[in-house]
């Protein structure tokens, strides 16, 4: 392998330009140059793999830096663009499980409070006396129990988990924009 001072000027990279493609510091670039400190074995491979292409289109010495400086940004393009779509993904699949998990909340909580109204208005329309106060209180034994099942599937927690999915869904639109502006090349 040629030095690497040589590699990264035939190149016409600056050291924050190759550390990027490397994915390592401007300043591990420089401790390698002076041959103070080795790159990992990751961005050594990324860099021998640039000398190869570099090697490979080096027909014409005053292009071939561009053009390999060009397949380096695509390569990195790529990353991104596969990290992006992945996070992406990502939140629009934890924001549909959220969402399936609210709408089971609303339904159970719905569900609830119909039956607690039924046995509101059941308990209104009792007749007074001994023979409905035993119903009564049977009904009224009934309301407390729902009441403590609406508890658990309260408005509350229902309006955390539809702003948590909000906050999923505008994260993969701004992740989206992110992406389009990769792919259009204004980034």
């Amino acid at each position: 392998m040629k030095r690497p001072v040589a590699i990264r000027q035939q190149l016409s990279l600056t050291q924050q330009g190759l550390a990027d493609y490397l994915q390592v510091s401007r300043s591990t670039i420089n401790m390698y140059e002076l041959g103070k400190r080795s790159l990992p074995t990751v961005a050594m491979m990324k860099l021998a793999q640039l000398e190869i292409t570099f090697k490979e289109i080096s027909g014409d010495t005053r292009q071939a830096p561009a053009e390999t400086a060009s397949y380096a940004a695509k390569d990195n393009n790529a990353k991104h663009i596969a990290a992006l779509q992945t996070k992406i993904s990502q939140c629009r699949n934890t924001a549909s499980a959220l969402q399936a998990q609210l709408q089971s909340m609303q339904q159970q909580y719905n569900s609830i409070a119909c039956m607690l109204f039924a046995l509101k208005e059941r308990i209104q329309q009792l007749p007074v006396g001994m023979a409905g106060e035993k119903e009564k209180l049977v009904l009224e034994i009934q309301q407390y129990q729902f009441g403590q099942k609406i508890i658990s599937v309260n408005r509350e927690e229902q309006f955390l988990l539809q702003n948590e999915i909000s906050l999923l869904l505008y994260t993969a639109a701004l992740y989206e924009s992110a992406l389009d502006s990769l792919v259009r090349g204004s980034v």
